[in-house]
């Protein structure tokens, strides 16, 4: 098994994921969760590491706040396309660097944030991805970290009535799809941060319900689309709804 590489998903992943209701709430939640802290305390020119950067809306994000940003994708189409679109934000040309390939290789330097969303489920083996993700948070600074739940799989066959899958280990999707080959168990990401000397300070579900909506909610609608979002922003902390979420949010500190 190898890190899946998302250069023959790029248009996939832009149709069903980014630019969809999925996309939206992802953003929505994670600039929500954002906001709540201030992951660059006094800092003049904090350095982010954005890992899985994508098309680059947390890049962009990051600069506007005043980091220098270290955009890293292993897709090369990722990647070329995320240069391009710098060239409509000629601002930030000094503050964002584009790099392609595997984080792994690439990450050189602690940063002050690092942030990595829906990777680890991707790699053919997340905890060594995860270490070395820790290991590039300075003292002081914070791990902004998404990853596929786990026991939202369970949840969802169970809901469809497939419960011999349901309590199966067969979990992993294929890797030509969009369904990762290592969901993650969110109590041993949680387990796995602590031994690293990262602090868990909140966390949070991504798609916490709206994965599950009955198929007559017309998600098409914006009023009901402004809804879901609401109503995701309202109850992505909340138990019981954070742990069946799609994806699991956390904020880690590494203490000083």
């Amino acid at each position: 098994m190898q890190d899946v590489n998302f250069d023959p998903l790029v248009d996939r992943f832009k149709a069903n994921i980014f630019d969809s209701l999925k996309g939206r709430i992802r953003r929505a939640v994670i600039l929500d969760r954002l906001q709540r802290i201030d992951p660059f305390p006094e800092i003049l020119m904090p350095m982010v590491a954005d890992v899985g950067g994508g098309f680059g809306e947390m890049s962009l994000y990051f600069a506007s706040q005043g980091a220098v940003v270290d955009y890293i994708d292993l897709s090369e189409n990722m990647a070329a396309m995320m240069q391009e679109r710098l060239n409509d934000y000629p601002q930030y040309l000094d503050k964002i660097t584009v790099r392609n390939g595997r984080f792994q290789d690439l990450i050189d330097t602690p940063y002050d944030l690092v942030h990595c969303q829906a990777v680890l489920e991707w790699l053919a083996d997340p905890w060594q991805g995860l270490k070395i993700l820790c290991d590039s948070v300075k003292p002081g600074g914070y791990l902004l970290l998404t990853f596929y739940n786990r026991d939202s799989i369970i949840f969802k066959n169970l809901i469809k009535g497939n419960f011999r899958k349901a309590f199966s280990e067969e979990m992993a999707g294929d890797a030509r799809g969009l369904t990762p080959i290592n969901p993650l168990d969110k109590d041993q990401v949680f387990d796995f941060l602590t031994a690293e000397n990262m602090m868990v300070d909140n966390w949070f579900g991504v798609r916490s319900f709206s994965d599950y909506l009955y198929p007559h909610v017309n998600k098409q609608n914006p009023k009901i689309e402004k809804a879901i979002l609401d109503a995701e922003l309202k109850v992505c902390e909340r138990e019981p709804y954070r742990s069946l979420a799609r994806y699991i949010g956390v904020i880690a500190r590494r203490p000083h």
